[in-house]
């Protein structure tokens, strides 16, 4: 097994294929071990074929652990490798450096026992049942290590999980193993030169169908557990994880099938003559799920927009609970943004801003939106549509504009940054609100003044003026806009903001002393906002009042 499991690239490759080397080489370990019990004390079979058989699983035994060993160093050089070129995204987890100490130490005692066994040429005796029953047991720790060594998101504690990738991993070994020595053997020159005997095979054959089936069913149930406790589980089949993991339960459905059947014939009265045939397409089965289960590994059970969406979930909390909630973290929110891949945008925007059911409408969540918005104006190179269009991901009405205005306010801060000379939208000067949907036009329209005052060199009389060039529909907007312009030209003084609303056109200073009222409250000027509105004539009071007291609301 490869510590660091989710690398990219070639070293994504290269990890891949030292995780199916290690696991064929722990496979002939696995292999032998279940051959040493079915028949290392002796069976019932005729010298030829006992020596035959004997001489396979010692054999075997010597070189799985020798393959082991040197597939386990094979993977650490990958991940050596890795954390070298790749310093700011190192593979090794704590998990990774418990598992390679409990692997490397299984191993190391392991050697003993092997060479004992792959020696001696005798069966039974006390000294041979100590050293089958060590292969045995530390063959636990090995699976539990590899599984370790590559760690993946779970929903159960990492014991449990590791419990669980063992078992999984130790039965598919066995199962592989046996049928891989199965054919090997049957297959060799050696054993088709004995008589055909069928009678004769069968104590040979039918513990090794037994092996292979029983370590099928625990092969089956742990997969299942295993799959049931990875990220999200059994319940999601849309990502790449799902897709492997169900060809692997595919291929692995084929080689089940004929484990049953096998397991049918041998304890039936009528032994087949296919059970050679059938043990190698079961081989050939069992590898290419091998193959797949290699590849899994290297996937992540979430999807990586999953995981994009829970950094950015860390991120809006921070944003919204701070000490001060009228900023949010804007760079933070930028870079995610800019990071996220086009398929994985909707999922790390609603990630990002996610409202409270009690206050749907806080200001904190409005700033948030709208920084979430700049960062799709620079994220589109300063179109608005498709910026316009990723805002849609929020499915609210209130926090599609809110993410809007955010777009607007970037068009319009790049525009502003570039100076009149580079402005290529100067003959609109309330751009680009005629061009957006009217779902989203209010913001823009709201904003509009900014880019108005701009143009005019501050001409508070110029920019009501181009608001009444509006339709009926976004005229009041662009007032309420020209008021919030004012507040801050007028460095939030009630008498400056009456002064300059006083300019009002067609629609009178109330809308422009209400677009004042919700900036003071918001840029934390609440007492000016009061002395603004108790200031105002008697017709505009109440209309200023509304706007001030649903702004303290949000707060």
């Amino acid at each position: 097994m490869t510590p660091g499991a989710h690398l990219s690239g070639v070293l994504g490759v290269l990890a891949t294929l030292t995780r199916a080397l290690w696991f064929l080489a722990f496979a002939v370990l696995a292999g032998a071990t279940a051959w040493a019990w079915a028949f290392g004390a002796g069976a019932s079979l005729d010298a030829g074929r006992a020596a035959a058989i004997d001489s396979t699983w010692r054999d075997a035994a010597r070189r799985g652990w020798a393959w082991t060993c040197k597939a386990t160093l094979l993977s650490l050089l990958v991940v050596v490798i890795a954390g070298v070129t790749a310093p700011n995204r190192s593979p090794i987890q704590a998990e990774t450096l418990v598992g390679t100490a409990v692997l490397g130490l299984a191993l190391a005692l392991l050697r003993q026992p092997v060479r004992r066994l792959a020696e001696r040429e005798t069966a039974g005796g006390r000294a041979f049942t100590q050293d089958r029953w060590a292969l045995t047991w530390l063959l636990v720790p090995v699976a539990v290590g590899a599984a370790m060594m590559a760690p993946t998101q779970s929903r159960a504690w990492e014991a449990v999980r590791a419990a669980i990738a063992g078992t999984h991993l130790g039965s598919a070994g066995v199962w592989l193993g046996t049928i891989g020595l199965f054919v090997v053997l049957v297959r060799g020159e050696g054993w088709r030169s004995l008589p055909l005997d069928t009678a004769g095979s069968r104590p040979f054959v039918r513990p090794v169908i037994e092996i292979a089936g029983r370590s099928a069913a625990v092969l089956v149930v742990s997969g299942i557990a295993a799959a049931a406790v990875s990220g999200d589980g059994l319940g999601r089949w849309t990502s790449d994880y799902a897709t492997l993991l169900a060809a692997k339960a595919l291929v692995l459905g084929v080689a089940v099938a004929i484990a049953w059947r096998q397991w049918v014939v041998v304890h039936g009265r009528t032994p087949s003559t296919r059970l050679v045939p059938a043990a190698v397409v079961e081989a050939v089965a069992l590898l290419a799920s091998a193959g797949i289960a290699a590849a899994l590994i290297g996937v992540d059970p979430v999807p990586a927009a999953s995981a994009a969406g829970t950094t950015a979930q860390a991120v809006a909390v921070a944003c919204m609970t701070g000490a001060a909630p009228h900023a949010c973290d804007a760079s933070t929110i930028r870079a995610q943004v800019a990071a996220a891949p086009a398929a994985q945008l909707g999922t790390v925007l609603t990630a990002l801003c996610t409202a409270d059911p009690a206050k749907p409408n806080a200001y904190t969540y409005f700033t948030c939106l709208q920084s979430v918005g700049q960062a799709l104006a620079d994220k589109e190179a300063h179109a608005p549509a498709p910026a316009l269009s990723d805002c849609s991901a929020y499915g609210n009405g209130w926090a599609e504009q809110s993410c809007a205005a955010g777009v607007f306010n970037g068009l319009l801060t790049s525009e502003t940054a570039a100076g009149t000379s580079a402005d290529t939208h100067a003959s609109d000067p309330v751009w680009p609100c005629a061009s957006v949907p009217d779902d989203v036009a209010a913001p823009c329209y709201l904003l509009a003044p900014t880019r108005v005052m701009w143009l005019n060199g501050g001409d508070v009389h110029a920019a009501f003026q181009t608001c009444d060039h509006l339709t009926a529909e976004w005229r009041d907007m662009c007032y309420q806009g020209t008021g919030r312009e004012i507040s801050t030209r007028a460095g939030y003084s009630p008498a400056g903001i009456a002064q300059g609303c006083s300019s009002a056109g067609a629609l009178g200073p109330g809308p422009c002393l209400a677009g004042a009222a919700r900036t003071l409250v918001f840029t934390h000027h609440a007492d000016a906002a009061a002395a603004l509105c108790a200031g105002a004539r008697p017709s505009d009071r109440a209309a200023c009042d509304s706007e001030r007291q649903a702004a303290v609301a949000t707060l």
